[in-house]
């Protein structure tokens, strides 16, 4: 079947440029708004947790666009925001999130809501070692390798080892599964049920500071750290985390990473697990990641590049991440499944018809009550920018 060539992923990139700088306050230590409310008229708002759990995403794909683009746009804003990173990084390595003047930064679904000490979300900072690792990519400057292996340890030191598995505690502070500055773990409990956290799966909160780790392992081919990651997969493929719906067996379809939770939340995890598996060439593990992937594909609408029962574009990237992924470790060939999911699902996220969205605002009262308070306990400050 031959597909007209016309997507253009150039220009599709270049409005994923202009979202990125675009939800940065730079009013308030440029730390991203979380949502943009499309009402009369439009505003954003912040929520916890945005600094080490989220904004690691914007880092992640700012030098990706640009090399996509050669864009320029937002340039100031974007060294900014990373001069405001070197110097929340510099107690240890990692992104924490702040409480003094951010009274939004009190929790995502559930926690203490009168915690007062600064907290670094493990999974976004694992994210933030990839950041680092990509920006080493494109600058060639020395310093991004120090900052991504300052980053790597740190996370290498906070991990819990017990036996042979390892993983981190979920203290119900700031945000789930996260890291109190000074205090530090106050307890190790081990995660005990599949769905702890706001996500919804330990496992995405326990999996994705791998990709992290592997980064550095890949720079300085230090066994002691792919330990770790073996350690921590081998707790996150424990059957207790896995298991689809209306299994004709529970216990095989578990073992083969058979699944029913967030969508996210899963395949982001799973990403962790598959970088681990290339690594160290575990093909045990690759298998249970193909497995997985192949069992999300058998329930979806793959000719369509549906495959997703929640329309998210963390999703979508996901898929394609993992597709390519499994492409290129030799395991199967999931080029036609990237190619439709970013042609029907990933691209069609972007909303591109302003005169639709101007619609869609003046339908909607000035500002609606806040959202439920399950993922709200501040509703932070509106922001008072406009947009065209």
């Amino acid at each position: 079947m031959e597909v007209p060539d016309t997507l253009d992923l150039v220009e599709r990139a270049k409005l994923g440029l202009n979202a990125l700088i675009g939800t940065i306050d730079t009013e308030h230590g440029y730390e991203p708004f979380m949502h943009s409310v499309f009402t009369a008229p439009p505003y954003m708002m912040h929520i916890s947790s945005m600094m080490s759990g989220v904004l690691p995403k914007y880092l992640e794909a700012l030098p990706l666009v640009r090399a996509m683009t050669g864009s320029t746009f937002g340039w100031d804003t974007e060294q900014n925001l990373l001069e405001v990173i070197y110097q929340n990084t510099s107690h240890d390595g990692l992104i924490y999130d702040c409480q003094e003047g951010r009274p939004w930064n009190v929790g995502v679904g559930y926690g203490d809501a009168d915690w007062k000490e600064d907290y670094a979300n493990i999974a976004g900072n694992g994210r933030w070692v990839c950041a680092a690792d990509f920006y080493r990519q494109a600058t060639g400057d020395g310093e991004w390798e120090k900052r991504l292996e300052r980053a790597a340890v740190r996370i290498c030191e906070l991990t819990v080892e017990k036996d042979d598995y390892a993983y981190y505690p979920n203290l119900g502070c700031g945000n789930d599964f996260s890291y109190p500055k000074h205090s530090g773990w106050t307890h190790t409990d081990e995660p005990a049920t599949g769905t702890e956290g706001c996500e919804g799966a330990t496992t995405f909160y326990q999996s994705l500071p791998i990709r992290g780790m592997v980064k550095l392992y890949n720079l300085n081919g230090d066994k002691k750290i792919l330990d770790i990651c073996k350690k921590i997969t081998a707790f996150v493929m424990r059957p207790r985390f896995w298991g689809g719906h209306k299994e004709y067996n529970e216990t095989f379809g578990a073992k083969r990473g058979h699944w029913w939770n967030h969508p996210h939340a899963t395949l982001g995890g799973q990403r962790g697990l598959l970088e681990y598996a290339i690594a160290a060439e575990d093909f045990e593990v690759l298998e249970f990641v193909h497995d997985s992937y192949q069992w999300y594909r058998q329930n979806s609408c793959v000719p369509l590049g549906l495959m997703t029962n929640v329309y998210e574009g963390c999703t979508n990237a996901d898929l394609v991440a993992l597709g390519i992924q499994l492409s290129d470790s030799g395991i199967g060939d999931y080029w036609d499944d990237v190619d439709r999911v970013v042609r029907n699902t990933l691209c069609e996220t972007q909303f591109t018809e302003a005169d639709n969205l101007h619609l869609f605002c003046d339908a909607h009262s000035r500002y609606p009550p806040t959202p439920t308070p399950r993922w709200f306990r501040q509703e932070g400050r509106k922001s008072d920018r406009t947009w065209s």
